[in-house]
């Protein structure tokens, strides 16, 4: 009786699947991980610039522009919003109430510019623009877009 010949390419059974796959399992997982919080994080820059864009005082500066025949002329029409910069400024107050800055880039066929927002929220969420203005892309010349009036916005 003869004794069978051993596989070459048998698994030896001491060998768990961690041991023989580390070298692309480990690298797999922690590329899986990376992602997922990549996506993560993105997912809540998005939403939090939807959020800005979905507010009414986001929406009341952009039609504020909208209205001047300054801006149109500048700009021409269609005029869209571009993406928020992460350059929005907010300072609590002692008395609950915050001092918000932020901008929103505009554009259209003949020229770019930028909506500069000025406002005070109060604790009750009513906001109140302390200065809306305009500045066209390389230009010094800033357009007032408030009416002589401060505007308050419930949010």
């Amino acid at each position: 009786m003869t004794t069978p010949t051993p596989d070459p390419n048998a698994i030896p059974p001491d060998e768990a699947w961690l041991e023989r796959n580390w070298s692309w399992a480990l690298p797999s997982g922690c590329l899986t991980v990376l992602l997922f919080l990549g996506g993560c994080m993105a997912a809540m820059y998005y939403g939090g610039i939807q959020a800005v864009k979905n507010s009414s005082p986001y929406k009341e500066a952009v039609e504020m522009a909208l209205k001047k025949p300054e801006v149109i002329e500048a700009l021409g029409q269609p005029i869209q919003t571009g993406m928020l910069d992460d350059t929005g400024k907010f300072k609590d107050n002692d008395d609950g109430s915050r001092n918000v800055q932020f901008n929103i880039p505009v554009t259209g066929p003949k020229a770019t510019g930028t909506i500069y927002v000025d406002a005070l929220v109060s604790k009750e969420k009513v906001w109140t623009f302390n200065e809306v203005t305009f500045r066209l892309a390389n230009s010094p010349t800033v357009t007032n877009l408030m009416m002589e009036e401060q505007l308050e916005v419930e949010q």
